[in-house]
């Protein structure tokens, strides 16, 4: 699948491009094209649970792989534990079903990893899922579910009954105000297959192909994880499309300030300066905005298909 265009946008369930740039619905699922297994968790993933774990719950659903492996692989990128760990383990093998999971004491209403011993029964795996997004209600923590992978599950299920799944789990995941990601191996199914589960979800980021200049959705990715652009981004949506370079910079140190009438003038220089030489480039060079120098203003482009899912996914890190 090589020689074939990235599967973002119209081909890949592009349910936001007809209402405007940055409008459409609570976008909280996100297909997350990778390559094959491997024991490093992928950026886009650990981005996720940045910020400060002691605020995040985790829910893993580890499909054809070993918890253990998820967990000492986030180990490697987190070094603080999140508040709340559960996982749910998918297997065609009998497993414990507290294999790998931490020692509990008393009796707790579910064990710390909840085990079901098949590919193809996604409606079992769609209430574990509910059991622990129901016990973390009300914790205070902000949840965070990665699904990984989707490829066992396709291959025995099939796609009707994946896709079945994933609007199961977005109900879940839309109720309880968490957000959710699915990694899937591209390189494991062919287009048509992609085409009809990736419409499933709010967005598509491809993370398969690195070094492909078309994987327009990795760039713009990589490029939003920063707050300070991520703000330049929600202005130009909401006041432009067009701002004055002074303006914009005003409003992004007054942001960052919680929004005060007034902030420090050395605050606000060092802002304009980012802007200017830092992050108005980065999101040129991404195609987001525009930037006119003679005149000094900033644009918004016509390309930010998918920016609000994005972003609302990165604040989550904050």
């Amino acid at each position: 699948m090589s020689d074939e265009e990235p599967i973002t946008g119209a081909n890949a369930g592009d349910c936001r491009s007809a209402s405007g740039p940055l409008e459409g619905g609570e976008g909280s699922n996100v297909l997350l094209y990778t390559g094959p297994p491997s024991a490093e968790r992928d950026p886009a993933c650990v981005e996720l649970l940045r910020g400060d774990p002691s605020k995040r719950n985790l829910l893993a659903i580890a499909c054809g792989k070993s918890p253990d492996t998820l967990i000492r692989a986030w180990r490697r990128s987190i070094e603080e534990p999140p508040a709340e760990v559960g996982i749910v383990n998918v297997t065609e093998r009998t497993r414990s079903a507290s294999a790998g999971a931490p020692e509990a004491s008393g009796a707790p209403a579910r064990p710390p990893t909840m085990t079901i011993e098949s590919m193809d029964c996604p409606a079992r795996i769609d209430a574990s899922v509910g059991m622990y997004l129901d016990e973390w209600e009300g914790n205070g923590n902000r949840t965070v579910v990665c699904f990984d992978s989707l490829s066992p599950v396709l291959r025995r299920a099939g796609v009707d009954s994946t896709r079945e799944l994933v609007s199961a789990l977005r109900r879940r995941t839309s109720d309880a105000d968490t957000v959710a990601h699915y990694h899937l191996d591209r390189s494991a199914h062919d287009r048509a297959t992609l085409d009809a589960l990736a419409s499933s979800f709010d967005a598509v980021v491809n993370r398969s192909s690195e070094g492909d200049p078309a994987a327009r959705a990795d760039v713009v990715f990589d490029v939003l994880r920063s707050s300070r652009r991520r703000t330049v981004v929600r202005y130009l949506a909401e006041e432009g499309p067009t701002a004055d370079l002074c303006e914009l910079a005003d409003h992004v140190a007054r942001d960052e300030r919680g929004r005060r009438t007034s902030v420090p003038s050395d605050h606000a220089a060092r802002v304009y300066v980012s802007l200017r030489c830092t992050h108005l480039p980065k999101l040129a060079t991404a195609d987001l905005v525009a930037v006119d120098d003679e005149r000094r203003t900033v644009r918004l482009t016509d390309r930010t298909e998918h920016v609000e899912t994005y972003m609302r996914h990165l604040d989550w890190a904050e």
